[in-house]
């Protein structure tokens, strides 16, 4: 949705899978290849939205958002990337290292 900010959690699994996660509505995608995942990640969340708003309504799906049922991921998403951030492997830093340095 443009202009919406979303927090989207990425790792690379133990068994070299990329895993991609929508913290906001728990939506997670994997695949061998990033790229994969994240085209996944996008193509269920535009399903997810356009499912909720066409079933029950934008008001419904403001409710979804709002419903703090993901506030324990969210919580624990920060305190991995705040710990990692100490030694500059958060996801910030890993961006900055490919994208802008």
């Amino acid at each position: 949705m443009p202009g919406t900010c979303i927090q989207v959690g990425i790792a690379k699994t133990t068994s070299g899978n990329y895993e991609a996660t929508l913290l906001e509505f728990g939506l997670v995608s994997w695949s061998e290849s990033l790229n994969n995942a994240i085209k996944s990640l996008v193509k269920q969340t535009h399903a997810h939205i356009l499912s909720v708003i066409g079933r029950a309504g934008f008001e419904q799906f403001i409710r979804e958002v709002d419903d703090q049922v993901m506030d324990g991921y969210w919580r624990n998403y920060r305190k991995i990337e705040f710990s990692l951030a100490r030694d500059g492997r958060d996801l910030s830093h890993e961006m900055d290292s490919r994208f802008v340095l």
